[in-house]
């Protein structure tokens, strides 16, 4: 989640159901500073699924 930029309240603000695909690419819907509501493009080491220890 660090590699996307985001600001601390929006990182911990969002959760599994801001996950999507847009235009097939996997995106995190945020919802920024002044309510606005921004798709973040998630790069492929964040939009893999992690495999656990």
């Amino acid at each position: 989640m660090g590699l996307l930029g985001l600001r601390i309240f929006e990182a911990c603000g969002s959760n599994i159901a801001d996950l999507g695909e847009e235009h097939g690419h996997r995106v995190l819907r945020v919802h920024g500073k002044g309510g606005k509501v921004v798709l973040v493009p998630l790069p492929p080491a964040v939009a893999e699924p992690s495999t656990g220890p």
